[in-house]
């Protein structure tokens, strides 16, 4: 071979090498299935998926990581692989649902409607608008993005085509049913404050009152009176204990700048005083001399224009400051009686639309009962309260969470009464939380891992630790 040939080639080679574009393998994909292949930005967006998974748990178990220490990082392990392996193996089985959705979606032959069409272009055009800067520093396009808009929609139409209603999976409603009432609890509650108006926690003495405030509101409960009204009364109290802590704020303030105005002003015509004084006294001793030379005190006579030229603009100032605060307070006046006037007529409109559309299960809470890996709502306190003391109709509960500064008195009543959590976009939703770890479980066996052929280059290039956060 040439020399010529020999450099020729070598330097082919070393452009495979650093680009791997056009020799065998480009970086463009991550992963091909039969027919189907997997673009790079779809994997760099399950890849931070999974790194923000990854330094989530992570985070459970050390309060104190840094996050941003990937050196710590790199050093660390989850089920027992290194931090990058797991996050390219979760990305790797994200990618498998995905192509397993599309490949289903296909040879079953569903479609989406000319709506759906639609809201993905919407949602893909709305949520690209407030992400793009975070999901562009990562090389992830709005097409991409696009594609996992729609990716959401097919995968909804092959759940339900297996797990909805004459499906092969079909998740019965005695089944939903015995789900909502093991991990579901409806309740409403009044959420006793143990801070003051303005925030600051209160001393043994409030705290006493706040639970004797909660006792009575649980007996007055027990008698019948309408736990609505008490939620009210409740949250009227305390909005009015912030209006009064926030206008005391505000006076305080008022008056502390007041008093600092005036010590101001006090100063700075102390310091004219004495300007003033000491202008006389030079004057007085140039008037001597300049009448000894020429007999005319001509710099006294002229001092004493200026200094009333000077007193004169000073009243006309106050004069005019005196007009234009007349002027804003009369026309501040009739703003606010035009505003109040416009809040009043929506007022109306508003109570208007609340009465026709008034929410049958207004100030209800519907909790699912917490666990380590999910965290519990409001509080662990609350919530294991909720599951394990509060009876279904029966009497109030009152419960203390001292950790948040709450004292709760709470009401529970028969999910099963709700009827509507097992009908229409609330069924689907409670489906699919009962159902998608087994979902996906399912589709990884559609498409297992042996079956994908990975680009190791794109592997190898796309690093987790390059991906960034801000």
């Amino acid at each position: 071979m040439s020399l010529t040939k020999r450099i020729t080639a070598a330097v082919v080679a070393l452009s495979c090498m650093l680009t791997a574009a056009g020799c065998g393998e480009s970086t463009s994909w991550a992963v091909k299935y039969g027919d189907y292949k997997l673009s790079a930005g779809i994997f760099l967006f399950y890849q931070t998926q999974a790194y923000s998974e990854a330094t989530t748990r992570l985070s459970k178990d050390n309060e104190n990581l840094d996050l941003k220490d990937t050196k710590t990082l790199k050093t660390m392990s989850i089920d027992g692989q290194n931090f990058t392996d797991w996050v390219n193996n979760k990305a790797t089985e994200s990618m498998r649902t995905y192509l397993a959705v599309q490949e289903k979606f296909d040879t079953l032959g569903l479609s989406l409607e000319s709506e759906d069409v639609d809201q993905i272009n919407s949602m893909a055009d709305s949520y690209w608008s407030y992400y793009s800067t975070q999901y562009e520093q990562n090389g992830i396009g709005k097409e991409t993005f696009k594609n996992m808009v729609e990716f959401d929609y097919k995968q909804k139409e092959v759940f339900e085509y297996y797990y909805g209603e004459g499906g092969e999976k079909e998740y019965s409603v005695d089944d939903m049913k015995s789900y909502l009432e093991e991990n579901k609890a409806r309740v409403k509650y009044i959420q006793l404050n143990l801070r003051d108006g303005s925030g600051t926690e209160l001393d043994d003495a409030g705290k006493e009152e706040i639970s004797d405030m909660a006792d009575d509101y649980a007996e007055r409960a027990k008698k019948g009176e309408n736990f609505d009204d008490l939620i009210t009364e409740y949250n009227d109290y305390y909005k009015k204990l912030q209006d009064d802590a926030a206008a005391k704020a505000e006076a305080a303030t008022t008056t502390t700048a007041a008093e600092e105005t005036t010590a101001a002003d006090t100063t700075s015509s102390g310091e004219q005083t004495t300007a003033a004084d000491d202008s006389s006294a030079a004057d007085t001793e140039e008037t001597t001399a300049d009448s000894n030379n020429d007999g005319g005190p001509v710099t006294e006579t002229s001092q004493t224009n200026q200094t009333e030229t000077v007193t004169t603009t000073a009243a006309e100032e106050d004069e005019d400051t005196e007009t234009a605060s007349a002027e804003t307070s009369q026309t501040t006046t009739g703003s606010d009686d035009e505003e109040s006037a416009e809040t009043e007529d929506d007022t109306a409109d508003t109570d208007t639309e609340d009465a026709e559309e008034e929410d049958p299960y207004a100030n209800e809470n519907i909790i699912t009962k917490g666990n380590e890996d999910d965290g519990y709502q409001p509080s662990q306190t609350v919530n294991e309260a909720i599951f394990n003391d509060a009876k279904v109709d029966g009497d109030p509960v009152i419960v203390k969470d001292e950790d948040n500064l709450y004292v709760y008195v709470i009401e529970r009543y028969d999910i099963l009464e709700r009827t509507d959590l097992i009908e229409g976009d609330n069924k689907d939703s409670l489906l699919w939380e009962i159902l998608n770890e087994d979902f996906t479980a399912l589709t990884l066996e559609w498409v297992p891992d042996s079956a994908i052929n990975k680009n190791k280059m794109a592997y190898k290039r796309y690093d987790p630790f390059k991906l960034k956060f801000n």
